[in-house]
């Protein structure tokens, strides 16, 4: 070995085989949430890692970043998400009609915005942009480079340790900021608030909607809440963990919203340390002096363009 020259390996190896790992890497935590690693990639092997992937958080919305390979797209990943999102539509029959005709309209169908689960893909050629190859990258240089392996369950099982190891000791979490909504009755309030804030700031935002009942929650999942819970003890322990809440006055008010916000949730929303952004609308009889009555657009609008954009950006 000369001086100078990095360390060389020999040329000549036996090969045992290949391994296939899928991981999901979450752009918040910086954490691998689930990843699998299998001898085969098909579709099958992909619609059943979303649909583990997905059981870590049933009833969350969910944004999967990916190429444009042709098992991300397949009918197997079409028909489990009409079955997890409880979609009604006509599927159609692969290769003649429906959503499963083709290629392009299950990809339509899987990128649809209204859905709680919901696929981004990358341009063809560019899935270098996607952040899991960054964290690929991480593998190959820690790992896999220079490695040698004398099975495929040593592989496996060196590629298990690092992944555990990389959750513990390497993931950096994202900095973006954690907005939670608040609204009761029929969450119309809310979703408002999140289509403005989503048309203005798209995902550099994460949005918690938190309901005083399930169907406000549902409101504004529909509007693109990345995340969301209903009841008392969801808001409690949640307001404790966010940057910014946002809500109307009543949020603040023990039995407002006709006796959907309790004492414990009024409590908790005025007493965290959350920045609170508040709207000066309530159905109590509370009056608020030398405010203008302005509709409900123009006080969304001033309350994210204002107040919230200084505040995330």
């Amino acid at each position: 070995m000369k001086q100078g020259f990095p360390e060389s390996i020999e040329f000549e190896y036996k090969r045992h085989g290949t391994l296939c790992l899928t991981p999901s890497f979450n752009i918040l935590t910086g954490k691998i949430d689930y990843h699998t690693i299998a001898e085969t990639r098909d579709e099958n092997d992909f619609a059943d890692h979303i649909k583990n992937t997905v059981a870590l958080a049933a009833d969350a919305s969910w944004i999967f970043v990916s190429d444009q390979l042709n098992t991300h797209k397949s009918e197997s990943l079409v028909r489990f998400i009409s079955e997890a999102c409880e979609l009604k539509d006509d599927l159609g029959v692969k290769g003649k009609s429906g959503i499963l005709q083709s290629m392009d309209s299950r990809m339509e169908f899987l990128s649809n915005e209204a859905h709680r689960i919901r696929f981004v893909y990358t341009p063809k050629h560019c899935s270098w942009l996607n952040q899991v190859e960054i964290w690929f990258g991480i593998l190959s240089r820690k790992l896999l480079k220079r490695g040698s392996f004398k099975s495929k369950d040593e592989l496996q099982n060196k590629m298990n340790n690092f992944i555990e190891y990389f959750n513990e000791r390497l993931a950096k979490p994202s900095s973006r900021k954690t907005v939670c909504i608040i609204d009761g009755q029929g969450g119309g309030i809310g979703s408002t608030i999140i289509k403005k804030i989503k048309d203005l700031f798209g995902e550099s935002v994460e949005i918690i909607a938190l309901g005083t009942n399930a169907i406000a929650t549902a409101q504004m999942l529909k509007a693109r809440a990345n995340r969301g819970a209903s009841g008392e003890n969801a808001i409690v322990q949640t307001v404790a963990r966010v940057d910014v809440v946002v809500g109307t006055l009543g949020i603040l008010l023990a039995h407002a919203m006709m006796g959907e916000v309790t004492p414990k949730m009024a409590e908790a929303v005025s007493g965290c340390a959350a920045t609170k952004l508040i709207l000066p609308l309530s159905q109590e009889n509370v009056h608020l002096v030398g405010l203008s009555d302005d509709p409900l657009p123009h006080l969304v609008e001033i309350l994210v363009i204002d107040h919230l954009k200084p505040l995330i950006s």
